[in-house]
């Protein structure tokens, strides 16, 4: 199997941002909270274009949301990829350097600041990736708190 690491990395940015399950019933990507209610992250809107991703596809991820809090340097987000039930691969990673060394548009430069913020970015999925089920577990702290926690599933 061969992955595009930064599109998995990115991606698992992203998927911190979910708080519901917000994806259309026909898409094979779906996305569970698995956090607290304390969480400084709270979710409006998360979508995927297109819903059904296949191997090879450039996905869109829009989403819109709030912060109770700031998110500063030393964000952490925990990032563990299992692939059929196997641990695949597991890092954590400093989000505001991630951020910092990639050109990620929207609102998530470091720092961000509370309130409200909006995302569209693009991810690519390797057109040889092998057919499965990918569960993306993500969980991101900053200063001791919760971001928030989410499990992404696609099923190729």
């Amino acid at each position: 199997m061969i992955f595009n690491i930064q599109s998995i990395a990115w991606a698992s940015m992203i998927a911190v941002l979910a708080v519901n399950n917000v994806v259309a019933k026909e898409s094979n990507i779906q996305v569970s909270y698995c956090g607290s209610d304390d969480n400084i992250l709270s979710i409006n809107d998360l979508s995927f274009e297109p819903e059904y991703v296949q191997p090879g596809d450039d996905v869109m991820i829009y989403g819109s949301g709030s912060l109770s809090d700031n998110i500063s340097p030393g964000t952490k987000v925990q990032v563990l990829l299992k692939y059929s039930g196997i641990n695949y691969y597991s890092t954590e990673v400093d989000y505001c350097t991630f951020v910092a060394e990639k050109e990620i548009d929207g609102d998530l430069r470091c720092p961000v600041s509370k309130g409200d913020l909006e995302v569209a970015q693009k991810v690519s999925i390797p057109k040889d990736i092998a057919k499965g089920v990918y569960t993306l577990h993500l969980q991101g702290t900053t200063d001791g708190r919760s971001i928030g926690c989410a499990d992404l599933n696609v099923t190729f």
